[in-house]
């Protein structure tokens, strides 16, 4: 079954994604989760499981740097946390659809710039003998030439929009398991590993990482942990963030910090120790990539966490670029956090860090659990 993809938007992906959905094979089978869906696949597919604010975007920044790893054009697909209840579907389709309306509205209103410039200039030089605005006696439209038709896009610069369009238009296709493999095939290929990562999927059970593995071979699952603590004082400051985005006037952030920590959702995605616990009863350890936040931006340890990625997912190795560990991605805005929430979380964690020394060691940056405030 072929999928509806608008044919000349591929020309606005990058390398991976210019095939449409009738060229895309499904020959023989390895696995299968549905009926006849192909799962033989020569590269390494991965999905980062999270954890939310852990440094997922920053992973996503690595991996697009690498030419042989396809990463999928939109950064969270929230296929499997939405099919299992762990995130808003409603909220999910009417974001992308609000961003679709806002693009197409952004095209239409540069292009009314750009055709009212076109006018004026005509105007001024006066070596056209047609009028832009209507037919002339003749009734012949002005001949857009290619230097017109150049001219034009170069003053309503649309491509960043149209390329947003099409990404979006490509999400949209995702309806089922089959066309969930078929876009994950479409946007990855050429590419040695491929794969999406979705902060969310770190709530998911065992049986959603069973469904995850089905889909194809030797799937590689990746978790990068950071200080519970950290994770959560990030988390409660994005949001704020992001409500000043909106216009809306922020309150005390520790006083939402508080107010957090009785959220069970939000706490959940700092228990490590429940996600290994899901993850494992599915997937064999040695197909697990467990990272840490404070250990892969380091400049002094990055580099060889950044080995261990390329090992794992096949990627050819390049040298890491300084700047991926002395400039903070998608950071949120700096605040003091007070002692008494401080020793409130650290209480609310301990399990959390006693999980996490026993298995992996104290770990660089995180707090020590027996010299908590």
């Amino acid at each position: 079954m072929d999928l509806p993809i608008i044919g000349w938007l591929d020309f606005y992906r990058p390398p991976f994604r210019r095939i449409p959905a009738s060229t895309v094979a499904l020959g023989g089978t390895k696995r299968h989760l549905q009926g006849d869906i192909s799962l033989a696949e020569p590269a390494t597919p991965f999905f980062g499981i999270g954890a939310m604010r852990a440094g997922t975007t920053l992973l996503t920044t690595l991996l697009e740097s690498y030419p042989d790893c396809g990463m999928m054009p939109i950064k969270e697909l929230h296929f499997f946390d939405v099919r299992h209840g762990k995130y808003p579907g409603v909220q999910l389709y009417r974001s992308m659809a609000k961003r679709l309306a806002a693009l197409s509205q952004n095209i239409v209103d540069r292009v009314g710039v750009a055709l009212d410039e076109l006018r004026a200039e005509a105007k001024e030089e006066r070596a056209v003998d047609y009028d832009l605005n209507g037919l002339t006696a003749k009734r012949n439209f002005i001949p857009w030439t290619d230097e017109i038709r150049g001219r034009f896009f170069a003053l309503a610069k649309l491509d960043r929009d149209l390329r947003e369009i099409a990404d979006i238009v490509d999400f949209f296709s995702i309806r089922d398991f089959r066309s969930y493999v078929d876009y994950l095939r479409r946007n990855s290929v050429g590419a040695a590993a491929f794969g999406e990562i979705t902060p969310a999927y770190g709530l998911l059970p065992a049986t959603a990482f069973m469904e995850m593995d089905s889909l194809f071979p030797n799937v590689c699952f990746i978790f990068i942990m950071r200080d519970p603590v950290d994770r959560l004082w990030s988390h409660v400051r994005y949001k704020a963030d992001r409500a000043e985005l909106k216009g809306r006037k922020p309150g005390d952030i520790n006083t939402d910090f508080r107010d957090t920590l009785q959220q069970p959702d939000i706490i959940g995605r700092s228990s490590y120790q429940d996600t290994i616990k899901e993850l494992e009863k599915a997937i064999p350890t040695q197909r697990i990539l467990y990272l840490f936040y404070e250990t892969l931006t380091s400049p002094e340890t990055g580099p060889a966490e950044i080995r261990r990625i390329e090992a794992a997912l096949g990627l050819k190795h390049r040298e890491a670029n300084p700047g991926f560990f002395s400039k903070p991605i998608n950071a949120s805005s700096p605040a003091k956090l007070t002692p008494e929430n401080e020793a409130v979380a650290m209480q609310l964690f301990s399990p959390v860090y006693a999980f996490v020394e026993k298995r992996f060691g104290q770990q660089p940056g995180w707090r020590l659990l027996r010299e908590s405030p």
